[in-house]
């Protein structure tokens, strides 16, 4: 078998996964751009299968006759992020769409029926938004007691049931949790407003955004002298303080069962909505460092990641 590479994941990309002379199940990935590190397991997985699969890799911003032409052909179309999904979902009704998104309810959204029956033509991985947010500002109340105002960096777009969850969870922890736009303005900009309302602490809400301008929120945490964390593990090793969010190299893998399941002749609509069971924790101790945080060694004990 022949595995694609995944140099070969990017927009356009079209590799073949199995030995030439076979009928050939076609996948399309649709993703919002840039590195997606579920993508590098997904492809792996697939070709582990042990039968032709041909993989064409989209991007949201393709035009859209050059998109609905490739996921009209699809066996199944993966679709990573809530850019990706709707981009999918207005493109077929009818091609089965597998989902891994880490900010949407699905139910709520519209996109299932149920968890357990999702009825159309998608299923996938979500996150399990309001048990995440509870955990988040846990682990920062345990490596910084006393938190008491934390500022909410959020995406309007895709982000009001993280808002929630995590509005929930603070009075629930004693907490004040003030909510901020993030699409609103350049995330410097947002430095003397988390002055003026004394934050002790920054929460930066899921969303594909932030992992794009991940550098520049790390600058800002670092210019307010915030502990702050975020789901992408990716953050801490950029400079963040704290990161807890799941395991996308096993979503990644559990995205290709669910593709193996559908080409052999499972529907969507009876495949139900799994939520993500590996979680990751990384701390930056050098940040830590930096803030005048002692780190307590029972976290650290349970971190899967340190960066010194």
């Amino acid at each position: 078998m022949l595995v694609l590479p995944a140099a070969l994941a990017g927009p356009g990309a079209v590799a073949q996964l199995a030995r030439p002379g076979r009928a050939v199940a076609k996948v399309v990935t649709v993703s919002p751009g840039g590195p997606t590190r579920s993508m590098p397991a997904f492809l792996s997985a697939l070709g582990e299968l042990g039968y032709p699969i041909e993989v064409e890799a989209l991007t949201t911003g393709l035009d859209q006759p050059a998109a609905a032409a490739a996921i009209a052909s699809a066996s199944v179309v993966l679709a990573v992020a809530w850019p990706a999904i709707e981009a999918a979902r207005r493109l077929t009704t009818t091609v089965p769409i597998v989902a891994l998104d880490l900010e949407l309810d699905p139910v709520g959204s519209g996109l299932v029926q149920t968890l357990a029956r999702p009825g159309g033509n998608l299923t996938g991985l979500f996150l399990d938004q309001p048990n995440l947010a509870a955990k988040w500002l846990q682990l920062l109340a345990e490596a910084v007691p006393n938190l008491r105002r934390l500022a909410l960096l959020w995406d309007p777009l895709i982000g009001p049931a993280q808002r929630d969850a995590l509005q929930t969870a603070a009075r629930q922890l004693g907490m004040h949790l003030a909510a901020l736009d993030l699409r609103a303005t350049a995330a410097e900009a947002r430095l003397p407003q988390l002055r003026a309302m004394r934050a002790d602490g920054l929460v930066l809400a899921s969303s594909p955004l932030v992992y794009q301008r991940q550098a520049e929120l790390v600058r800002l945490s670092r210019d307010a002298r915030l502990p702050s964390i975020t789901m992408f593990t990716d953050f801490a090793t950029a400079g963040g303080f704290l990161a807890y969010g799941p395991d996308r190299s096993d979503m990644g893998r559990r995205a290709a069962a669910y593709v193996d399941q559908i080409i052999k002749g499972r529907r969507p609509a009876d495949l139900p909505v799994e939520r993500p069971s590996r979680f990751e924790l990384a701390i930056n101790l050098a940040t830590a460092r930096a803030l005048d945080i002692s780190v307590p060694q029972t976290l650290l004990a349970r971190a899967d990641e340190v960066v010194e």
